[in-house]
């Protein structure tokens, strides 16, 4: 992060995930097909930054369909209202639960040729070097816990519930986002890793992303920006 001296520890989901998603049954299917139609995202949303890009890769600019910045609370009630015809979001957190209301397919940034690390652990450097130890034992505890959730989602869906009993929480939605966040864990150069390890590979092309996007300068090294010291 700039003004941060901070490093990614740990990335257990390594595919990119963000996606828009649109009607299963709509003719929808590139980016280019976006032309004219609404979409929706929220301000501080991960799809903020890389928006034009993804853009730009069907051919397409801001004037070509509105692209509404909406409240969080108003994003998914303006998707299923059909007031929209597309939603960034991320896949393992959004189909699952358009799966109702409007059963949904996904565009994916990775379409646009977009790399983003997605969900995982970033410390402050001067943690990283003084709580080792610590930090390892927290990265153990969640590999275990995702290997568990590999066969048996349903338990995740549970602790989910226990943790959260006034939510009117639905297992089966719950269950499928696991599982669709585990289908999001490997690249090829993460293949047959501990769950979480950081591949060079992978940081040069979310880098190159970043940078085209304007999030980071250029002359980065992805050296600088994550450590496997951590990860067994």
């Amino acid at each position: 992060a700039q003004g941060a001296r901070i490093r990614s520890i740990w990335n257990f989901q390594r595919r990119t995930d963000l996606c828009v998603l649109v009607d299963r049954n709509s003719p929808i299917n590139r980016i280019a097909d976006l032309r004219g139609k609404k979409v929706v995202v929220f301000a501080a949303s991960p799809w903020a930054p890389f928006i034009d890009t993804f853009l730009r890769a069907g051919g397409l600019v801001r004037d070509d369909l509105p692209v509404e910045v909406v409240d969080p609370a108003a994003l998914w009630g303006t998707y299923v209202a059909k007031r929209a015809d597309g939603l960034m979001s991320t896949v393992g957190s959004a189909l699952p639960v358009a799966e109702g209301p409007r059963p949904s397919k996904c565009i994916l940034a990775s379409d646009g040729g977009i790399t983003f690390p997605s969900y995982g652990l970033v410390a402050r450097e001067e943690t990283i070097a003084n709580r080792a130890a610590v930090l390892r034992r927290l990265i153990q505890v969640q590999q275990r816990a995702w290997e568990h959730l590999r066969t048996k989602p349903e338990d995740g869906a549970q602790a989910i519930i226990a943790e959260r009993p006034d939510a009117r929480l639905d297992a089966r939605v719950l269950a499928s986002q696991i599982t669709l966040t585990i289908e999001y864990f490997d690249t090829p150069a993460t293949q047959g890793r501990p769950i979480g390890w950081l591949a060079t590979a992978d940081w040069d092309a979310a880098l190159k992303s970043m940078e085209a996007a304007g999030v980071v300068r250029a002359g980065w090294n992805a050296a600088d920006y994550f450590t496997n010291a951590l990860v067994d």
